[in-house]
């Protein structure tokens, strides 16, 4: 999963999602609804994400030779001035929302 400010995230594509080490890994588990907290503090440009700006999250699928890039740019959001974790660890584990 990749985090674009808002503005670039259209013209962020496959081939640059391929390469790109700025990246949140997300396992499959089978589950319907997933939360999965960033694994690095950087958008996809690795730029420091901030709670100023809007992002888009986009999703890369990798399945079985081929690959994908989710189509998001319509759904931004805005990250929260005060995490809810505040040690900066994130969780090993893929946590389910309730």
């Amino acid at each position: 999963m990749f985090m674009l400010p808002k503005d670039k995230a259209d013209s962020f594509k496959l081939e640059d999602a391929i390469s790109n080490p700025n990246s949140t890994r997300i396992y499959p588990n089978n589950l319907s609804n997933v939360s999965q907290a960033l694994s690095i503090p950087v958008d996809a440009f690795g730029n420091q994400l901030d709670s100023s700006t809007e992002y888009v999250a986009k999703v890369l699928t990798l399945a079985k030779g081929t690959s994908s890039l989710s189509n998001t740019s319509n759904n931004s959001v805005q990250l929260n001035k005060s995490p809810d974790n505040n040690n900066n660890e994130a969780p090993q584990d893929p946590q389910i929302n309730q």
